[in-house]
């Protein structure tokens, strides 16, 4: 178990890392966020198949419902903004999200 712990531990690490220093580009965010969340749901499993029961994988499945629509979403909110600005990139961006 601790292995798969350690494990767990190591991506949830690397992608909030990843997050913090990898700010450039949305759509890597986006997929750091939706790693971060199958990590939590990796949790979950873990501890309620070694805690022998059933509510982590319930909460699992409720996780992925709600990270299946908010990547929809998303991804369209990212591609209409690509097409009014004509990037993505966070930086160059900037400008326009201060007010």
């Amino acid at each position: 178990m601790y292995f798969q712990i350690t494990i767990s531990l190591f991506i949830f690490v690397s992608t909030v890392l990843s997050i913090i220093f990898k700010q450039s580009n949305v759509l890597i965010i986006i997929m750091c966020l939706e790693l971060l969340l199958l990590n939590i749901n990796y949790g979950f499993v873990l501890v309620s198949f070694f805690q022998d029961n059933f509510t982590g994988h319930l909460f699992s499945l409720l996780i992925l419902t709600i990270a299946a629509s908010e990547a929809a979403v998303g991804l369209a909110i990212l591609i209409a903004y690509f097409k009014i600005r004509g990037n993505i990139d966070v930086i160059s961006n900037q400008i326009y999200l201060k007010g």
